[in-house]
């Protein structure tokens, strides 16, 4: 019989939410709520940029996100004690979010565990494999940037 040839898009969103499920269970977050893995997310992207307060602008790029989503991901945050949201002196317009004390050890935490979970995901990987990984996997996010902005041109 012959074999099915594989998909890429398949194969990534299995990938996905395989990753998806993984982090949950590590990072202990399976019986929170969804909106718990976002936060989590946005604590691991400040721990990696080892800061503790950026541009909520910025977040929302990093997320890919709508500002009314980033928003209320926020609003939840600063209801759990994890972050508080300061006006930027040189552009009103623009909100800094800040950690607080207990996000600083959430970041600390989850950080450790997330390297940890890096390494085991290259267990059995060269460098030079990991290099073509990293080259096809740009390589796919450009091809999908040039669909996206294809489809958005021919909408207006």
């Amino acid at each position: 019989m012959e074999e099915e040839p594989r998909h890429i898009g398949h194969t990534i969103k299995t990938l996905s939410h395989l990753l998806h499920r993984s982090m949950t269970k590590l990072l202990k977050l399976e019986e929170e709520s969804s909106g718990s893995v976002v936060q989590s997310h946005l604590l691991g992207y400040f721990a990696h940029h080892q800061k503790n307060r950026m541009l909520q602008s910025d977040l929302q790029q990093h997320l890919g996100i709508r500002r009314s989503t980033m928003t209320n991901i926020l609003k939840g945050m600063e209801r759990d004690g994890l972050i508080v949201r300061e006006e930027s002196e040189e552009d009103k317009r623009q909100k800094w979010v800040v950690l607080t004390g207990l996000a600083k050890q959430k970041c600390a935490e989850h950080f450790h565990l997330v390297q940890e979970f890096e390494l085991a995901m290259r267990q059995g990987l060269s460098e030079e494999q990991l290099q073509q990984f990293f080259t096809i996997a740009d390589t796919i996010r450009r091809n999908l940037e040039i669909i996206c902005l294809q489809n958005y041109e021919n909408k207006q």
